[in-house]
């Protein structure tokens, strides 16, 4: 769940960051035509989520949902060879998260008495 900003949630969208995991300086893995580009192949999320996919550089693939992410649901994205660069070689092709649980916080508490 999102935070809010003046009655409205903040919609924070899934980044998925492809580093490295040696830590070298390997190739970017985003096809360059696709780079601050809607991203229509290659990606998919489980369960289905409206909302679309960009890469915002080489290395980060954004996912900015329609609406507020349900609390407390598992997803799994998948990926394929559309959506990145010819030579690219991930490590894993699927990642699985879980969003927060729903939460609440009582921040004041009156006793009246009559």
């Amino acid at each position: 769940m999102s935070p809010i900003d003046e009655n409205q949630p903040i919609i924070e969208p899934l980044k998925l960051v492809f580093a490295p995991e040696d830590g070298r300086d390997a190739s970017e893995p985003a096809r360059l035509d696709l780079i601050d580009q809607q991203v229509y192949e290659g990606v998919s999320i489980s369960p289905a989520i409206e909302g679309s996919w960009r890469w915002d550089d080489g290395r980060t693939l954004l996912f900015d949902p329609e609406k507020d992410w349900p609390a407390n649901t598992e997803y799994n994205v998948q990926f394929g060879p559309a959506a990145f660069a010819e030579d690219a070689q991930l490590a894993q092709y699927s990642v699985t998260f879980t969003t927060a649980p729903f939460t609440a916080t009582l921040e004041s508490i009156d006793f009246h008495q009559d």
